[in-house]
């Protein structure tokens, strides 16, 4: 992704390299997981709720 993002013109290296690490992924995915499941459990609910 590194690699990519800097032949795409997206990001310059030290960009690409600060944000596609370890660390980060695992912030992203702490966060994001919990929001999605509540996002998916909405949605869920909406369509399985009793009238």
């Amino acid at each position: 992704m590194i690699t990519y993002s800097v032949d795409q013109g997206k990001m310059s290296q030290e960009e690409a390299e600060s944000y596609f690490n370890f660390k980060n992924y695992l912030i992203q995915s702490v966060i994001f997981a919990p929001i999605a499941g509540i996002f998916t459990s909405a949605i869920v609910a909406i369509f399985t709720r009793k009238k």
